[in-house]
């Protein structure tokens, strides 16, 4: 029995001034108008429809994910990575590999300059977890001051300021993540219950908040559950 799990990250990019080719069938041809090239081996789909205030919406699937970014800047871009797995065994393995798939695309997106060239392109990690993301900033910046003076365009700042400015993350059940809010998160996560699929908190959402909120500031914590989401999708709760 194969089960298909996704990894998404929803890319928000708005009020750009990128021209999106969304009249094309192909990314091939695409490519060739906008004078770039993708590599062979991404397998990369391109589909159109309406998004929300009338934005053009794109997803984008293959290796080359900071390529798509860059081509396809100007729409609202959903990048959704695919893990196949088989048997209950992979199940859990693929699980737990989530996570790596989702560090290594962001790592692309932020060491190929995506974000040092689209300070206002908004990334949002969707339910993948949070505790992993201060220790992820650490060892983006190690790896930038170890081995940054190679990079063929250097960034014009740590990577981990990257994060800061431009990435939120969602969470269910992740005591870890509201726990290190100090160093990152008191204005880039979002809580979800993720109501009905099988990693829900549903029908015990409050129980798992009040865990793994404990010792978070009440202040703190409604910024995670409802205020960031909200200045986040700009929904007026007013």
């Amino acid at each position: 029995m194969a089960v298909l799990l996704l990894v998404c990250i929803a890319v928000l990019a708005r009020d750009f001034n990128v021209p999106l080719a969304a009249e094309h069938a192909d990314i091939a041809a695409a490519a060739r108008d906008h004078g770039r090239s993708f590599p062979r081996q991404a397998d990369i789909e391109i589909g159109c429809d309406r998004a929300v205030a009338g934005a053009p919406r794109v997803s984008v699937q293959g290796d080359d994910v900071a390529a798509g970014i860059d081509l396809w800047l100007g729409a609202r871009i959903e990048l959704v990575g695919f893990l196949l797995v088989v048997g209950s065994d992979a199940l859990v393995r693929g699980y737990m590999n989530l996570i790596h798939e989702v560090q290594r695309s962001l790592t692309d997106i932020i060491f190929s300059g995506v974000l040092m060239r689209f300070p206002r392109l908004k990334i949002v990690s969707a339910e993948n977890d949070t505790g992993w993301i201060p220790h992820y900033m650490y060892r983006l910046d190690h790896a930038f001051e170890k081995f940054g003076a190679l990079m063929s365009e250097p960034l014009d700042m740590k990577p981990s300021e990257y994060v800061r400015r431009q990435m939120w993350a969602t969470f269910q059940d992740d005591p870890i993540g509201p726990m290190l809010f100090r160093y990152f998160g008191e204005d880039n996560f979002m809580w979800a219950s993720d109501f009905p699929h099988t990693d829900s908190t549903w029908p015990n959402s409050l129980k798992v908040i009040e865990q793994d909120f404990e010792g978070v500031p009440e202040a703190v914590k409604r910024k995670i559950i409802c205020d960031n989401a909200a200045k986040l999708y700009h929904i007026d709760l007013n």
